[in-house]
């Protein structure tokens, strides 16, 4: 294993505080002949400036040369102390500008703003799903520990204008409003819409009163944790087997088992196509579960004669290769 030279020429100033200890060892065994560890040791008491008395009776010469002694020492290990101060907080800034740049390469992500539980949770399950994500947290601590992660993260206030930009909001796919204020949240998803007319906006609301405000704001869906939770317990009450279908269909667990979204592009081979003749379930062994068509209609179970259009958004079912290869076939794209 080798040395780093150059990174060890970036350190130099960790050697500074050598330099007094091996001048005053080296100048009271030349001055006042003593042993190597009696200089040794009177060079730490001196340089410390600790006040412990001198090991032997100093000569006129070695009391300047003391004098010098502590006026260097303290001289240099005050220089030390400040500059690794300083060399933190450009280390911190430089890390804020790497997050910042990178940030703003990005194209086709996903941004959390708030980085709570709910937060930090929905930025996991997007990063194990393979998506590109920036997290926007205004706490110093949370981002520090968000980059040992390997997030993207940007510090600041994700209701200013100037954050979200700084975490490329116009070429962003989504944006998750999680932080813990309803009023705040509302105030992203205003921003998020101005920003970028195609996002698509999930916001947490805390009260029902809220969900209209976030809707009129530009978001997509809201989802309120307290009635969404009550809804699940329920079902999983009532429906244990179908809610542990749903689970392992749109989880990453490793089931070949997926639930996705693909919208039908113009031209594609299942433009203007009728589901019997579309061959899904001989080609690729795949369910048509339901049809989303361009006005937001949603068509569940769909029939044989169901017509398949460009805009169409097919919700299908089948193993993960099915499902690439469906992607293929049509041209389309997964709707996310």
């Amino acid at each position: 294993m080798g040395i780093d030279i150059n990174r060890l020429k970036r350190k130099w100033w960790l050697f500074l505080p050598l330099v007094p200890l091996l001048l005053g060892t080296l100048g009271y065994v030349v001055i006042e002949e003593w042993s190597l560890i009696d200089s040794f040791y009177m060079t730490v008491i001196t340089v410390s400036t600790v006040g412990y008395r001198e090991v032997h009776d100093l000569s006129p010469s070695g009391q300047v040369f003391t004098s010098f002694l502590i006026m260097g020492g303290v001289g240099i290990y005050a220089f030390v102390i400040s500059y690794a101060l300083q060399q933190m907080i450009e280390t911190a800034e430089f890390r804020e500008q790497r997050a910042r740049r990178r940030a703003k390469k990005m194209n086709g992500h996903y941004i959390v703003c708030g980085a709570g539980r709910v937060g930090l949770t929905v930025a996991r399950q997007l990063r194990a799903r393979k998506k590109e994500v920036v997290v926007i947290e205004q706490d110093q601590e949370m981002i520090e520990e968000l980059r040992l992660e390997g997030f993207v993260s940007v510090l600041g206030d994700a209701t200013n204008e100037e954050v979200l930009t700084e975490a490329a909001i116009q070429k962003a796919k989504g944006i998750a409003c999680v932080v813990n204020s309803d009023a705040e949240n509302v105030f992203i998803s205003l921003i998020a819409r101005e920003l970028n007319a195609e996002i698509f906006i999930v916001a947490r609301s805390n009260s029902e009163k809220t969900n209209s405000k976030l809707l009129k704001a530009g978001a997509n869906k809201v989802l309120n944790p307290f009635s969404s939770t009550a809804s699940r317990m329920t079902n999983t009450l009532l429906k244990p087997t179908v809610v542990d279908f749903l689970e392992v269909a749109s989880s990453d667990r490793p089931f070949d088992l997926a639930i996705e979204e693909i919208r039908i592009p113009e031209g594609s081979p299942l433009d203007h196509c009728r589901l019997s003749d579309s061959q899904l379930r001989q080609k690729e062994n795949v369910i048509a579960a339901a049809i989303q068509k361009a006005d937001k209609r949603m068509i569940f179970n769909p029939g044989p004669e169901e017509m398949i259009e460009s805009g169409d958004v097919l919700i299908a079912l089948g193993t993960n290769e099915g499902l690439e290869q469906l992607i293929q076939r049509v041209g389309g794209r997964v709707n996310r």
